[in-house]
């Protein structure tokens, strides 16, 4: 099958490992275009935002695009009520 028991015990870890497998440059956004949780690429690192109606609530800045990529996913799965089963930041 292909899978390792880690990618089957959290599908977290799993979508993490196929977004890493992708590549995760993919997944920065250049400008926000609507509400929601945002990825972006700063002069210091990453940040994680939620922008809601042209204002930003929340900001959260990482030094790797590994640990922004992962923030950012838990956030958007728990925006739309989906589980983050296993989530580790």
């Amino acid at each position: 099958m292909g899978n390792t028991k880690s990618t089957l015990d959290s599908p977290f870890e799993a979508m993490v490992q196929e977004a890493e497998r992708r590549g995760l440059e993919c997944f920065i956004m250049q400008k926000p275009c609507s509400e929601g949780f945002w990825l972006a690429e700063t002069a210091s690192g990453y940040e994680v935002s939620y922008i809601e109606r042209g204002r930003t609530s929340l900001k959260q800045t990482f030094p790797t695009l590994a640990f922004a990529f992962r923030c950012w996913l838990q956030q958007t799965l728990s925006f739309h009520n989906l589980p983050c089963l296993d989530a580790e930041l």
